[in-house]
């Protein structure tokens, strides 16, 4: 499962330069004030992990970020920098968008052993391995339209043959084929925005190339290029859908189904432009996801979530939202083993998080707050606890008499 270790960022937005975090292997908790950047920086977990920064293109002042990811022995260290372009002698029409110059590296590393790098400026890179020659490739479509990221980058590579010669297979399989994981999910919102964006989630089937929203799971795929019966509207029991068959009795439900929406049809393929779901209670009646309560449609966007992000860590805005207890604890058994950034101001998220030791503590807790900057603008100074607020916090915590989100608080450190 890919993990990400590490995020610096030395210009984004407001926030100060020189941040430098890093994330442990399980819970990770965003820490602060309202107006302190949490979600801000949830957008930028996501983005990284996402392996799209596309969302940041039109920044005015660019960015320059680095991040760290790895899944077992494979690592990878990518730092993307935007910077405007320098202005040309006329000044750009009314209305002009800004252009900007890219530069973009990653550097390839197999149980620390770095195994080369790879560096594009616009639409130029050049592969550096560790031993032998560089070798000169194009990125045709370059990185600053559309999604931008490694992926892409990736894409291009295995298609330029000299780009890959000095590759040992094993890094080819268990590096480029590691990272380039199915699915890509922004961060779960705090309310149900994310519902709508699951339930419209196109897709194309029965064509020559199935294509599939990123917000579909990959058993979603092999299940719906089934062709429906005869002229029937194609439906998909939530039983054939893997993971997702989950969902219906954790919801309350005996079973469910969902009936993708027809768009149109043509030798090409058969387009769907999202789907209904509904669900079946025990005494046989129904009731469409749209009628669901608003602790049912939470829990609804969270499990899918799981499913989507299958192999990439969990980004989620205030998961506590509109659940009751037991489903509290439900998220939380689901979540035991996988890397989550969580944003909360409710103390019951805070008193289900593991604490091991003060080092673990330094990785688990990330204060946000706002200081004024060199320049006396204000910044957002988003940082790991110290080893003196870890030691602190981990034997007040000790003690047992007081919970963790008590702790923080009796310490002055939420």
């Amino acid at each position: 499962m890919v993990r990400l270790t590490r995020l610096r960022i030395d210009r984004f937005r407001n926030v100060k330069p020189g941040t430098d975090l890093h994330f442990g292997p399980t819970f990770n908790v965003l820490l602060g004030k309202n107006a302190t950047g949490k979600s801000t920086l949830l957008d930028v977990i996501a983005a990284v992990t996402n392996d799209d920064l596309s969302g940041f293109a039109k920044e005015d002042a660019g960015f320059d970020l680095t991040w760290w990811l790895e899944e077992g022995d494979a690592q990878l260290e990518l730092r993307a920098i935007r910077t405007p372009a320098t202005p040309s002698v006329l000044a750009p029409r009314f209305g002009e968008e800004a252009e900007f110059d890219d530069a973009w590296t990653m550097t390839v590393r197999n149980a620390g052993t770095t195994i080369g790098r790879a560096e594009v400026t616009g639409t130029q890179g050049t592969w550096k391995p560790a031993e032998g020659p560089a070798k000169a490739f194009e990125v045709r479509a370059g990185l600053t339209g559309g999604r931008m990221g490694m992926r892409v980058l990736f894409a291009m590579m295995s298609h330029i043959p000299d780009a890959m010669v000095n590759l040992p297979a094993q890094v080819h399989t268990d590096v480029f084929e590691t990272f380039a994981v199915w699915g890509r999910v922004d961060r779960l919102d705090e309310a149900v925005a994310t519902l709508d964006a699951i339930t419209h989630a196109s897709f194309k089937v029965h064509g020559p190339r199935a294509e599939f929203s990123d917000w579909l799971p990959a058993a979603f795929a092999t299940t719906a290029s089934l062709k429906p019966k005869s002229s029937e509207s194609l439906n998909i029991p939530f039983e054939d859908l893997g993971v997702l068959s989950q969902i219906p009795p954790a919801l309350g439900f005996a079973s469910a189904e969902l009936y993708p929406r027809m768009l149109r049809q043509s030798e090409d393929g058969t387009i769907y432009q999202g789907f209904d779901c509904v669900f079946r209670r025990t005494d046989g009646s129904l009731i469409s996801h749209q009628l669901l309560s608003f602790g049912q449609k939470r829990l609804f966007c969270f499990l899918w979530y799981l499913a989507v992000r299958e192999h990439l860590p969990l980004v989620i805005d205030e998961l506590l939202n509109g659940l009751h207890h037991e489903w509290i604890e439900l998220c939380f058994d689901r979540m035991q083993d996988r890397q989550s950034f969580l944003a909360t101001q409710h103390p019951f998220l805070l008193d289900h998080i593991p604490i091991e030791s003060a080092e673990a503590v330094r990785t688990t807790f990330i204060r946000c707050t706002t200081a004024p900057g060199p320049d006396g603008r204000e910044q957002m100074v988003w940082r790991n606890f110290n080893e003196e607020e870890a030691e602190r916090f981990y034997v007040a915590y000790q003690t047992g008499i007081q919970h963790v989100s008590e702790v923080l608080r009796s310490e002055g450190l939420w």
